[in-house]
Parts: structure tokens; sequence; C-alpha cells
């Protein structure tokens, strides 16, 4: 699903992946299962912005149907008062299995080695089971991450290593420091380099003070730890990419400046890395993000019609992401 360039470390191009009865059967079907596993659940929309892109739906549609019946996928269907009834597809047990069996073939001699060996559960994870008429309150949360993923593995810049979006990634903790849960992680190799990113999406409806403590005092915290963070993902150095939407205020530009407080205030400078989640979604290659307390002082300083159209990179508050990491 997550798009890699020619010579990346794949999991699709790993031996593992030839077909076999105990495989699903096309390249395409075993790219969207690892995929499923990887950001736990997929809608058709994100299928259709990857690996079935420019195909109708209808193709879609007919595939998943087949990958159910092989016991790859199970389908669900979200019930909205409005705008349809979107559809997604869930990993089953087997599919987990297997993925986490190529996971770890790919992941050997990789540079996220010993970040994928801790977050791989010891048994495989256990599937989700949506039920039918109900809607779970995590999942505009996790379709949002899943879309920012995309969007990031569109980067030009970048060559995506690994990348996923499950939930509570990491033990609690590790020799007695408490870690971050982020929302999604990834390894991107910029300018040949191989670099850690964790994922933060804020949707407005965290406190301040949680959000202080459960991240910015534990990202910090790590940071500040640079040989324990070395031996515990495999790099000394990460930066933390937040994106923020506010469903709650519908302020998203107050919302960022009071996330960037308490990260400034916390320890977070250097670290913490904001940005708005539809900029990252629509520009992820564009100069969006605010780092070390510096913000936009509306969403028109960023987006406004000015000459040449699109973001501007002037102010040096805005930085790339590739310069982030």
């Amino acid at each position: 699903m997550l798009r890699s360039t020619p010579g990346s470390s794949d999991p699709r191009q790993t031996p593992l992946l030839r077909s076999t009865p105990d495989t699903p059967p096309t390249e395409r079907d075993r790219a969207v299962v690892l995929s499923a596993v990887r950001m736990r659940l997929l809608s058709y929309q994100h299928l259709l912005r990857s690996d079935f892109a420019g195909v109708q739906p209808s193709v879609v549609s007919r595939r998943m149907r087949q990958l159910e019946h092989l016991g790859w996928v199970t389908r669900w269907e979200e019930r909205t008062p409005r705008g349809g009834h979107p559809r997604y597809v869930l990993p089953t047990s087997a599919a987990q299995r297997w993925a986490s069996e190529v996971f770890s073939s790919a992941a050997t001699g990789a540079p996220y080695e010993r970040l994928l060996k801790l977050m791989l559960p010891r048994s495989a994870r256990r599937p989700l089971e949506l039920t039918s008429g109900t809607i779970p309150p995590w999942l505009a949360h996790q379709r949002d991450c899943n879309h920012l993923l995309l969007s990031l593995a569109e980067c030009p810049d970048f060559r995506i290593l690994w990348a996923s979006s499950w939930d509570r990634p990491l033990p609690n903790e590790a020799a007695g420091v408490p870690l971050p849960q982020p929302d999604w992680v990834a390894v991107a190799e910029v300018d040949g380099t191989p670099r850690l990113v964790f994922g933060e999406h804020d949707r407005g409806f965290e406190s301040l003070a949680h959000f202080r403590r459960a991240k910015v005092d534990r990202y910090s915290a790590l940071a500040s730890l640079p040989d324990f963070t070395e031996e515990l993902f495999g790099f000394r150095e990460f930066v933390v990419c937040t994106t923020v939407i506010d469903c709650l205020s519908q302020n998203p530009i107050r919302r960022l400046r009071a996330l960037s407080d308490v990260a400034s205030e916390g320890g977070g400078r250097g670290v913490f890395a904001f940005t708005l989640g539809g900029w990252a979604h629509a520009y992820p290659e564009r100069p969006i993000w605010f780092v070390n307390g510096e913000l936009p002082a509306t969403e028109s300083v960023a987006l406004g019609d000015h000459e040449g159209g699109g973001l501007q990179s002037g102010p040096e508050a805005f930085a790339g992401l590739r310069s982030l990491v």
C-alpha cells in the first residue's frame, strides 16, 4: 500500500512474497494485506489512492470480496447518516500471522530492525472485530492517520522503509522509562540516511494537560537520552510530527498554538514540529511545518493567494519535512 521507490526495503519485494497457497494470490493482493496489517484497516478510499489507483471502484469491491472469501480480510461497512456507507477491509488472524513473518524477514539487517523488533508483539495482534451498525469512536482518528501516512509516502524526497499506524505500538516502558504511544511511526531514508519519525494526530479532544503528560514529557525525556534511544530504536534522534485539525472548537490555528506552547514549555523545542492536518494531507512535500515555537498567525499566512500560488517558504518559521529529519 505505502509506495516505495525502487530498491527500498519494501516487504513486497522479499522472497516470502512469492505466490504459494499460504500467501495471497497476486502481488497486489499481498501488498493490500500487508498494508491492512500495517495500518489496522483500509478504507476503499485508501485502496483507490494507492494500489488500485486509476481503476473503477467496482474492481476494488470484487477483489476485496475474493480476498474475504480466501480468508485474508473481512469487510465492514460504516453506516453514516450522510455521505453514503464507506467500506473497509480488516486483516484476519491468518493475515496478521503471515504479515508478521514477512515484516520480520524484511527487517533483518534493515535500519529499522531494532525498532520493529520492539514493536512486533510476541504473538499476532488480535484482529479488529467491528460490529455492524456501530461506529467505533477511534475510527475517524485512525482514518486520518492512514491518509497522512499515504501522503507521506508520496513525498518525492522520502524513501519509506517502514510505516505503520498501530494502536499503542510500543511497550508501556523500557528500563523504567515510560514510553510514548505514537499514532504512527515511520522510518524514511532522506539523502541516503534513515531517519525516525513519530507521528501524533490531534483532533482537538485531548486536554492540554494530557498532551503534556503523555506526549511532551515522554518524548522530551527520550530525546534527552540519545544512547538509550539508540539502544531502544536503533536511532539516536527522532522528530515528532504533530498534525492538528480541531474537530471540537473548529479553530485549528488556535489549537496548534496551544499545543506548540505546551511543547516549548515542556522541553519539546527541537523535538516537536506542528502543522495543520489538511496541509499535511494535501501538501506533504511543501514547507508547512513549524518548529521551536514559530507559528502561523492564520491559515492564510501559509495558504494565501500569493504570487506563485501555493505554500510559501519565505519565513524561517516554515520548514519542509525533509529539513526536519
